[in-house]
């Protein structure tokens, strides 16, 4: 059948399963050539492209750095991923608020897709209230376009531009209190770019967007396919133990079943963090709106079993 003629919603499922596939294929073709490369730990600085029309910077992701080993005595300088997971995101705030609790050295945060807002309103102050307060102001409208019977459709992501203005009025990423990073896969040059500098209003909308929540943003869509990617960008900014709080797993995707692919790609690449934080929500979906409460408190009860062995691996 001529790809023109597909509905629009299967034409772009269709791209994104083709991007998602194209960028894989680049990651393991990166993976192999780095096979017989000594190990060493990069140290030059990543090159910043300006983006003016937008007012914002982005720095392309940083290139594969193995794990390093931290020595005998020394401070672990943790780096946490919040995953993505559309509504299930919220649960990264239930975590968040335990490892704050824990005094978990948290040195930098990326976020992908709904974790990406998740973390950027803690970093900002470092306050672990911030996100909570904030989100669960939020209505049902500024993520879900439901239709009369009930079905979801995509909406543009400046639908969240207002909850983004009074959430973060003007202030910047790089007064954040925690340094932070949201990733966003460009469309167009099948190519990832950690968003890290300029308003978080400007910089949130490319990392934000993917079904079931929001439609691509100047051909950006949110990299939550790619955990790696991630993972070598804190560990290129000075963390030594990554974190990952992982709200999906292959199950429960039967209303969008590329979720089931995004799931299985970030399990491929679990073993570029360190530690992973599994809340169970199955049976949760990923526009279960009305439960986020339930999802908050999951994430707290998955970060407090996991607590004692962080620590006790961070040597705290």
């Amino acid at each position: 059948m001529n790809f023109l003629f597909l509905p629009r919603k299967s034409r772009f499922l269709l791209l994104l399963f083709s991007i998602l596939s194209l960028v894989s294929c680049a990651n393991l073709k990166s993976l192999e050539t780095k096979k017989n490369t000594p190990s060493a730990l990069t140290t030059t600085p990543l090159p910043v492209l300006e983006n003016d029309a937008q007012g914002i910077v982005v720095v392309p992701a940083a290139t594969a750095t193995p794990n390093q080993l931290v020595p005998f005595g020394a401070a672990q300088k943790v780096g946490l991923i919040l995953g993505p997971g559309a509504i299930k995101a919220f649960a990264h705030i239930g975590a968040l608020r335990e490892l704050s609790k824990a005094k978990i050295p948290i040195v930098g945060i990326v976020g992908i897709e709904l974790g990406a807002l998740v973390g950027a309103l803690y970093s900002q102050k470092g306050q672990i209230f911030e996100p909570e307060w904030q989100m669960m102001k939020m209505k049902e409208d500024d993520l879900l376009n439901r239709s009369l019977l009930g079905a979801t459709k995509q909406r543009e992501v400046s639908s969240i531009g207002p909850f983004l203005k009074m959430a973060f009025s003007d202030r910047k990423n790089e007064d954040a209190r925690i340094p932070f990073a949201c990733a966003a896969l460009n469309t167009a040059k099948h190519t990832i770019y950690m968003m890290a500098k300029g308003a978080y209003t400007a910089m949130l909308p490319y990392c934000l967007p993917i079904p079931p929540l929001f439609q691509p943003f100047n051909q950006n869509i949110a990299a939550a396919h790619d955990l790696k990617t991630s993972a070598d960008y804190l560990r290129s900014r000075g963390a030594t133990y990554i974190i990952l709080v992982n709200v999906i797993n292959t199950n429960q995707f039967d209303d969008y079943p590329f979720w089931g692919m995004i799931a299985h790609s970030v399990l491929q690449q679990i073993k570029s963090v360190d530690y992973v934080i599994q809340v169970p929500l199955d049976e949760f979906l990923l526009t279960d709106f009305d439960k986020r409460k339930e999802m908050i408190q999951r994430g707290s009860l998955a970060a407090q079993k996991s607590i004692p062995e962080i620590q006790a691996k961070l040597g705290l």
